[in-house]
């Protein structure tokens, strides 16, 4: 089991360093005019943004993904596949989006909504970010997609409405062992807060990039200005939770609990 598990680490590194040359040497040549890559709609490359601290998200820049190696992945371990938006009920189009591309993160600006996405990683922790902006309200939701080890009865997930996080992990993985070296937990969690559809128990068995995988429900929020959609992993729910305070503090966010701020201060 270990050998196996080191074997995979191992290709997976050869892997990511190949794309990552391969990404790299396409980009080159614009970067070396200005720090931004531009991507007419309709046309999707693949991408892929690390922090240099065993993490990494690799995706298309105007589709859904289309490889099993895409992903949102620490210590070579993946903990979510793909995320699909929603407005007013209707699945966004990355291909409607221009994009932006940059070192450090992606920008999608959409022609048919009044909508901003920009996705990036903490520059020191395992945590995806999505920041979302609008001119206009906009009622939106977020669907994590689940895929490396099949579909729902392989994994536990847990929506805690106190902390408005839902909680995600394989039942064959719940405790961070010396086999088993990496991390557990993935926390999803939407600022300024979202309602969970969904349920404890399951969630939707869908197909995605070729393998089972599964929806474990819906993060349905209304987008005022700006809102926050944050990926942390961590070995345990309180890892997540410490992990999430030190990032919003990075994002200058400060959450409140009966009526005290208890983070940083937001940024206006």
């Amino acid at each position: 089991m270990e050998v196996n598990e080191k074997l995979k680490g191992l290709i997976s590194n050869i892997f990511i360093i190949v794309c990552a040359g391969i990404l790299l040497n396409s980009f080159a040549s614009d970067q070396k005019k200005k720090n931004v890559v531009i991507i007419p709609k309709g046309q999707s490359r693949s991408f892929m943004l690390t922090n240099f601290n065993s993490t990494f998200y690799f995706a298309e820049t105007s589709s859904k993904n289309t490889s099993s190696f895409q992903g949102f992945n620490v210590q070579t371990h993946e903990f979510l596949e793909d995320y699909v938006l929603e407005v007013k009920g209707r699945p966004i189009s990355r291909s409607n989006a221009e994009i932006y591309l940059y070192p450090n993160k992606l920008v999608r600006k959409y022609s048919d909504i009044p909508l901003e996405e920009e996705v990036s990683l903490s520059d020191s922790l395992p945590v995806l970010v999505v920041k979302l902006t609008s001119t206009e309200k906009l009622p939106l939701a977020v669907s994590p997609q689940i895929s490396e080890d099949g579909t729902s009865k392989n994994f536990i997930n847990h929506w805690k409405e106190d902390e408005n996080v839902l909680f995600i992990a394989k039942r064959s993985h719940t405790a961070r062992k010396e086999e088993d070296d990496y991390p557990v937990w993935t926390g999803i969690y939407v600022y300024p807060g979202a309602s969970f559809t969904g349920s404890n128990a399951s969630g939707s068995n869908v197909r995605m990039v070729n393998r089972e995988g599964f929806i474990p429900g819906k993060l349905t929020f209304e987008l005022d200005g700006t809102a926050y959609v944050f990926v942390v992993v961590g070995d345990d729910k309180n890892d997540v939770l410490e992990k999430r305070k030190i990032v919003l503090k990075q994002f200058n966010i400060f959450l409140e609990k009966s009526g005290k701020k208890i983070e940083g201060v937001r940024r206006t």
